[in-house]
């Protein structure tokens, strides 16, 4: 480094402006973006853990399952049965490559779906945010 002068100045600033600024004052741009985000943060409620040991035999009829929508309806099995053909797809990470890429290919061949009276369902363990990024 040629002039080292500037460099220390600008390294001094960064030590000192923290204490030239009053306690009790917010950061003004994190306040605001923090404001700009209050109506869009998704308050997570405090689920109590489930058993996650379901055992299925092949062949045996599925459980009904009663679900949250994105949409804020319920999903239920028992909605489906009888009426339509069911593809149930499990996503466990709705943001890595391979879920993502997923869900843009059902939808290319969403007619066909429709056409074949089949209602396709996916289930994430993904929060509403996540999901809708």
């Amino acid at each position: 480094m040629r002039h080292p002068a500037p460099a220390l100045l600008i390294a001094a600033l960064f030590l000192v402006a923290p204490a030239l600024a009053p306690a009790d004052a917010p950061f003004p741009a994190a306040e605001a973006a923090k404001q700009s985000l209050a109506g869009n943060i998704f308050p997570v409620p405090h689920l109590p853990p489930t058993d996650s040991v379901t055992t299925v035999a092949v062949g045996s009829p599925m459980p009904d399952f009663d679900l949250p929508a994105i949409d804020g309806s319920r999903a239920r099995l028992a909605d489906y049965i009888g009426q339509k053909n069911l593809v149930l797809s499990f996503v466990p990470a709705a943001w890595t490559p391979v879920c993502s890429g997923q869900w843009p290919g059902y939808n290319i061949v969403r007619d066909i779906f429709e056409d074949n009276e089949t209602a396709l369902i996916g289930v994430s363990v993904d929060n509403l945010p996540t999901l809708f990024a």
